[in-house]
């Protein structure tokens, strides 16, 4: 990777992203756990099993599952938020 680019990258992270001090180390480590559960449950080859002629419900599979898993992630990432600021 280009070296300005990286220096951009450093700039655009320190200037922007400013994580919560008083966010639980777990509660970070479960939202960055879905995000990679995202990246993955995404992924061209997963959603290639769900890829076939029978429907569910009129609808078909790779449909629902990508619906399913987008909204269970909002869910789980909004009672993770939730209880944080309990």
């Amino acid at each position: 990777m280009n070296i300005n680019v990286c220096k951009a990258l450093d700039r655009f992270f320190a200037t922007y992203y400013q994580p919560d001090p008083e966010m639980k180390k777990r509660h970070e480590q479960k939202l960055i756990l879905i995000t990679f559960g995202l990246f993955i449950a995404f992924n061209i080859p997963i959603l290639l099993l769900f890829d076939s002629s029978q429907n569910l419900f009129g609808i078909p599979k790779v449909y629902v599952f990508i619906f399913l898993v987008w909204a269970s992630s909002i869910l789980l990432t909004f009672y993770i938020t939730k209880r944080y600021n309990e």
